[in-house]
C-alpha cells in the first residue's frame, strides 16, 4: 500500500485501524498516545483521498520536448485555422509511479466512455514549460516583422526569417522543459495541487 499509493506508514497504520479495523479514531488516537485525535483524522482523511484518486500514484512522468512543441504549436494556431480540436499531453491507464505520456488531440464532445475509470489524465502543454520562456511566434507577424528587418525581401528569405524565429523558440522551449509540474494545473484538469518529477526523452 505504502509503494503502490504513496501513502505515508502513519497514514496506512491509522487507516487500516481506523477504517479497516474499525476502531474510532478516537480510540485509536489513546492506544497510540496520542493528546488529540486531529492527526489520525488527518492521516485517515489523506489515505482515503489517495486510495480514491489513482493518479496520486504517479511520482515521475517521462514527457518527449517534441510532444510539446507540436502540442503548443498547434494550439498556437491563427483563430481562422482553429476548430473544435486541441492537443494536449495525455497520461493514460494503468497510472504507475513512473508513467509515460503522448500527445492527444481532443475535441469538444469527443470524451472516453462513461465506464472508463479510471480516465486518462489530459494536460495542457504549457504546464511542463517554464513561465520565462520567450513568446511562441505568430506566423502573420514573423512575417510583417521580416518586411520590416529585411531590404526588401523575397518570398524565400521571408519564409527563412519565420522559419528562424520557429526554431529560436523550439530550442528555447527544449531548454526550459521543468523539472517538475503540477498536472493539476491546467484547465483540463481539477482539483488540488499534485507535484511530480518530470523527466525529458534525453534523460531517459
Amino acid at each position: 500500500m505504502v509503494a503502490d499509493k504513496t501513502l505515508t506508514p502513519a497514514e496506512v497504520v491509522d487507516y487500516l485501524a481506523v477504517d479497516v479495523a474499525g476502531h474510532t479514531q478516537k480510540a485509536w488516537s489513546s492506544k497510540r498516545g496520542l493528546d488529540g485525535h486531529q492527526s489520525v483524522g488527518r492521516n485517515v482523511r489523506e489515505a482515503r483521498k489517495k486510495l480514491k484518486e489513482p493518479r496520486d500514484i504517479i511520482d515521475t512522468v517521462f514527457v518527449d520536448p517534441d510532444d510539446v512543441i507540436e502540442a503548443l504549436r498547434f494550439n498556437g494556431r491563427p483563430p481562422e485555422k482553429k476548430n473544435q480540436r486541441s492537443a494536449a499531453i495525455r497520461i493514460s491507464t494503468p497510472f504507475e509511479n513512473e508513467s509515460g505520456t503522448m500527445i492527444f488531440y481532443t475535441e469538444e464532445g469527443n470524451y472516453d466512455p462513461p465506464e472508463t475509470n479510471p480516465k486518462p489524465i489530459h494536460i495542457n502543454p504549457r504546464v511542463f514549460v517554464d513561465e520565462q520562456v520567450i513568446n511562441q511566434p505568430i506566423r502573420s507577424d514573423e512575417r510583417a516583422r521580416a518586411k520590416d528587418v529585411l531590404d526588401e525581401p523575397t518570398e524565400e528569405e521571408i519564409d527563412e526569417f519565420v522559419d528562424m524565429s520557429f526554431e529560436v523558440w523550439e530550442s528555447e522551449v527544449r531548454n526550459r522543459i521543468k523539472t517538475e509540474a503540477d498536472i493539476n494545473d491546467s484547465e483540463l484538469q481539477h482539483g488540488a495541487p499534485h507535484m511530480v518529477e518530470v523527466l525529458t526523452s534525453s534523460e531517459t
